[in-house]
C-alpha cells in the first residue's frame, strides 16, 4: 500500500519507541514499526519493500512463483521467534502480544519446527 498522499500521524508504542501511524484517503489506519538500528533508520515497511525490490530485479526475467507464501514464510518465522523470545517462551502470552489465539500459535509453531 503506497503511502503517498495518507497523512501521518507520530505516536509511540508502549515502551516509548517511535511509532508512525499513516492515514490513507479512505481513513483507513495503519502503522510501520520502526527499527531498533539508528544506523539503519529504515522502517519493516522499507526494509521488506526493498528486500521485494531486490528479489524482483534478480528474478531477471523469470517468473515468480507463490510469491505470497513464500513472503509469509520469510516473515513470519523469524516473527514467531522473536516473540517468543521477547516473553521467555511463554505462549500464552506470545499469543496475546500477536493477537491471534494459542492454538493458533502453536500450529504456526509446528510449520515453523520452532516447537516438537
Amino acid at each position: 500500500m503506497s503511502t503517498r498522499g495518507a497523512a501521518v500521524e507520530n505516536a509511540m508504542d508502549s515502551n516509548n519507541n517511535p511509532l508512525k501511524t499513516f492515514v490513507d484517503s479512505e481513513n483507513n489506519h495503519f502503522s510501520a514499526i520502526e527499527e531498533q538500528t539508528p544506523m539503519q533508520g529504515t522502517s519493516l515497511r522499507q526494509a521488506i519493500d526493498q528486500a521485494l525490490a531486490r528479489y524482483f530485479k534478480d528474478l531477471d526475467g523469470t517468473e515468480p512463483n507463490d510469491l505470497y507464501a513464500m513472503v509469509l514464510q520469510q516473515v513470519e518465522q523469524p516473527l514467531l521467534q522473536r516473540v517468543l523470545d521477547y516473553t521467555g517462551g511463554n505462549q500464552s502470552r506470545a499469543a496475546e502480544i500477536l493477537g491471534i489465539n494459542r492454538s493458533t500459535l502453536r500450529k504456526k509453531l509446528r510449520q515453523h519446527g520452532l516447537v516438537d
